[in-house]
């Protein structure tokens, strides 16, 4: 039970003003990296006003006390849209893709810190010190303003997206809350033979099978880790670099071969993980594996470690063996690894690709929340985006349905521009 205490929040705009709270924030981020001060600092420093795709945006943490307790941790950044104005997301947000952001906070206040932290926002866009029960100190950030919050990656059983909701609605916030992609989880049984027989359909589990048989015991298929010898029980590749290389060329081989530029065509995109891998790979936090097959690397798998979770974060495949499965193969590599590493789940975060529930995951629900407070300026302009939302729906189950507009179908491109 929460006592009625005074609430209030201070608004930081500078990571070095928040450094004494790094070991508190890790400890409540329950693990996962994408919520760790590290991964958020970094994001931040590659990602941030420095960046030639983000030169208006400001930090804007917020920390929550509970009279004189630190009861949580909203890690947001502001960034100037010309239609939508000052838009706060999470750290983390964009290309890098991280999953379960949120307020950082113990289980016992992640509800209360979702609540003050709209009202917070709500009472710096009217421009007030202190809304209800919260008093706000913004002497870090005198000119903070919100005219729309887009909040991704969330998971929706998150106690803090329920208290969101019911807050914003509350205080007559304008609110569109919807599920995005899932992320999947495999919980991992005990040995390799329990995993196989779980497999289901049975089309599956003896496609599976057959893999299995054929090549993962085959004396040319070898399967290289490079991480903290300590959390694997084996030898471990110690060139990163290598190892990092051929990540990046099957990722952007195959990326091509399907039309895409890749992410690692981002200059922003490897420094930030370059960074990350520097302190992520000697703690034992992440690992960088590829699988070779007579010799030539045909898969590559960037994964990110937290307590007994495998997370798969990002792969390569070799697009000249094809014909091998090589994702496939690279998947039930890390599984059966994974078992006999002692690793509880296997996480293969967000999007709903059919190979994950054949491999047996199961989705976890993330959902993404926009919401503007109800002056006028942030009304009108969610209302505009909200329109164009609308209409882009539209036009996309008009393509669908091979409509002709004025005689002329829409191109893929021109349905994009209109996207944009």
């Amino acid at each position: 039970m929460i006592d009625q205490r005074a609430w209030s929040v201070r608004v930081h705009e500078d990571f070095r003003d928040l450094e004494q709270l790094e070991g508190q924030w890790n400890h409540w981020a329950e693990d996962p990296p994408f919520r760790r001060y590290d991964w958020q600092r970094t994001w931040w420093e590659v990602y941030g006003p420095g960046s030639l795709s983000r030169k208006r945006s400001r930090l804007c943490i917020l920390e929550v006390r509970h009279g004189e307790t630190l009861a949580g941790i909203v890690p947001l950044y502001r960034e100037w849209h010309p239609l939508w104005g000052w838009v706060l997301r999470w750290l983390g947000s964009g290309e890098v893709c991280s999953d379960y952001l949120g307020p950082i906070a113990p289980a016992c206040y992640q509800e209360h810190v979702g609540r003050v932290a709209i009202i917070a926002l709500h009472a710096l866009a009217l421009g007030k010190s202190r809304f209800q029960d919260v008093a706000i100190d913004r002497s870090a950030a005198p000119r903070l303003t919100c005219h729309r919050i887009d909040w991704d990656g969330m998971r929706a059983d998150d106690p803090a997206v329920q208290a969101v909701r019911i807050q914003a609605e509350t205080l007559k916030w304008a609110l569109d809350v919807r599920p995005t992609e899932s992320s999947w989880q495999l919980a991992l049984p005990r040995t390799w033979g329990e995993y196989l027989d779980s497999l289901q359909p049975r089309s599956v589990r003896r496609r599976y099978r057959k893999l299995s048989r054929a090549y993962l015991d085959h004396p040319d298929l070898v399967l290289h880790v490079v991480g903290k010898q300590e959390v694997f029980g084996t030898p471990c590749d110690d060139n990163w670099q290598s190892a990092w290389n051929i990540l990046v060329q099957l990722h952007q081989a195959r990326r091509r071969q399907l039309g895409d530029q890749g992410l690692f065509a981002s200059t922003q995109f490897e420094v930030f993980h370059r960074r990350i891998l520097t302190e992520y790979l000697p703690s034992g936090r992440a690992a960088l594996a590829w699988l070779e097959w007579q010799g030539q690397p045909i898969a590559a798998e960037y994964l990110l470690l937290s307590g007994k979770t495998v997370m798969a974060y990002q792969s390569g495949i070799n697009p000249d063996f094809l014909t091998l499965s090589p994702g496939h193969l690279m998947s039930l590599s890390l599984i059966r690894e994974a078992i006999r590493w002692g690793f509880e789940t296997f996480d293969l975060l967000r999007g709903d690709e059919p190979y994950k529930r054949h491999l047996g995951a199961r989705p976890t629900p993330l959902v993404r929340i926009r919401a503007a407070p109800p002056q006028v300026s942030a009304r009108w302009r969610f209302t505009l985006w909200n329109w164009g939302r609308h209409s882009r729906e539209l036009l996309r189950r008009m393509k669908a349905k091979n409509i002709d507009f004025g005689g002329t179908m829409m191109e893929d491109d021109q349905v994009a521009a209109v996207d944009s």
